[in-house]
């Protein structure tokens, strides 16, 4: 018997489970080839869905970035006039100190601010003959004295009692209080003269002053002498500028004979008259109205060209003009959204676009949330950049795959070399163990004696 060949014995089946391993890898890495063109094709979509993503978000941000100011209410801005504070705090100044260059006012159903030009009103004198009269001219002859007098005090605390629900009473309280200040009785005279500085008083006092200028300036006369009032007098500075500079538009002459605490001074306070001045030339030809109005651009020569916008608020109105440059620096940023190279970004506002005529294709456009009159286009300004994104993204996975495939080959093949080793192994000690066994593998031949031959 020959020995069996080694092409004699079947393939083994773990060469079938190899080759079906191999299969799909090889089914995987043609789709993943596949896909890879797809992607570079649909390359120019997936930049329009994240355009349209970020246009959103660009909007919203530069709106919140430019236009979304706090811009205190009524309320806030009748506090401030009733208890003024440094310029600093005043709402024009922080206004434009959020964003400088802008100009604004409020418009209220009682008026603008800041306010046109005031006159205080005169009181007129108690009727002749009357009890308040007379006692008022005895007040009169007695104050004429050179020398203060506590009688003095007395007698025009004698006519504030008279003039009590009379129009003259806000007077002679005034006239009261300024009398005892002259005597050293500086708590008793602040309780008078405090009470008539807030709010804003309308009433003019005998030297046609308003009356509330009349109590600052005595206010600040008892501070010169009373170390106690050293802390009041910075804000009874403060509101003596406010009414002289910004509510009665007095000349400053006034201010410079009060004598002001050590910090206060008088040059931020002529920097916000100022800014009052200009608000009110801006909006000159601007329509009062509480109503808001739709943002528009104008044409003025001393402001050049520049964007109106309205603000509602509680209360009233915010009318904000915005000059074309400070518009520019506030729409050059993209706020808190990072754009990718290869975006370009336009910004529509009012009509108008920033910056002007572009040639790139546009890919998204989104309109801001809280200000409709601002919209952002993003164009593919580098389309080369997009390429050479999608060229990189593309060798990157052509080359991680086409690395899995040729180790899933290798893997087969040496996976192949390993069966056919084992099986020629398993061949080589199945003929060892033949061989070795009597009967198996060989012939014997017997002789048998000539007798048996030949019987």
């Amino acid at each position: 018997m020959n020995p069996p060949s080694s092409r004699s014995h079947p393939l083994p089946w773990s060469r079938y489970l190899v080759a079906l391993g191999v299969v799909p890898s090889l089914a995987l890495a043609a789709f993943g080839f596949y896909a890879l063109r797809r992607e570079e094709a649909l390359s120019k979509v997936d930049a329009q869905a994240q355009a349209s993503t970020l246009a959103q978000a660009a909007a919203d941000s530069i709106a919140n970035a430019a236009f979304a100011l706090p811009f205190p209410s009524a309320a806030d801005v009748d506090a401030w006039i009733a208890h003024p504070g440094s310029p600093d705090s005043e709402p024009l100044s922080r206004i434009q100190n959020l964003q400088p260059g802008v100009i604004a006012r409020l418009v209220t159903p009682q008026g603008t601010y800041p306010p046109l030009p005031r006159r205080s009103t005169s009181v007129p004198s108690p009727d002749p003959g009357s009890p308040l009269a007379e006692q008022w001219s005895r007040a009169v002859r007695t104050e004429a004295t050179p020398r203060p007098s506590a009688t003095a005090a007395s007698t025009w605390q004698s006519t504030l009692d008279l003039a009590q629900g009379h129009p003259a009473e806000p007077i002679a309280r005034f006239r009261f209080g300024a009398a005892l200040g002259r005597l050293g009785r500086n708590g008793e005279a602040r309780t008078q003269l405090e009470s008539l500085i807030t709010p804003p008083a309308v009433l003019a006092g005998e030297t046609g002053l308003p009356l509330d200028v009349l109590a600052y300036r005595a206010l600040l006369q008892i501070a010169e002498t009373d170390p106690q009032a050293s802390q009041p007098a910075r804000s009874w500075y403060n509101g003596l500028a406010q009414r002289v500079l910004l509510h009665w538009q007095l000349p400053e002459a006034l201010l410079l004979e009060a004598t002001a605490p050590s910090e206060p001074s008088l040059k931020p306070w002529q920097d916000l008259a100022k800014l009052h001045d200009q608000s009110r030339q801006a909006f000159l030809q601007t329509p009062t109205t509480i109503e808001p109005g739709a943002p528009s651009w104008s044409t003025n020569p001393p402001n050049g060209v520049y964007l109106t916008t309205s603000h509602p608020v509680e209360g009233g109105v915010w009318q904000v003009v915005w000059p074309e440059r400070t518009l520019q620096q506030a729409l050059s940023t993209t706020g808190s959204v990072l754009l990718p190279g290869y975006l370009g970004r336009i910004v529509h506002l009012a009509g108008r676009q920033f910056p002007g005529a572009s040639t790139s294709e546009p890919l998204a456009t989104a309109t801001a949330s809280i200000f409709p009159a601002l919209s952002v286009t993003l164009t593919l300004a580098h389309p080369e950049i997009l390429d050479a994104r999608q060229r990189r993204k593309t060798w990157i996975f052509a080359t991680l795959i086409t690395l899995a495939t040729l180790a899933t080959l290798a893997g087969y093949f040496a996976a192949l070399r390993a069966s056919e080793r084992q099986r020629q192994l398993a061949l080589q000690q199945s003929e060892f163990v033949a061989g070795s066994q009597p009967g198996r593998g060989a012939r014997f031949t017997v002789e048998l004696p000539l007798e048996a031959k030949h019987p």
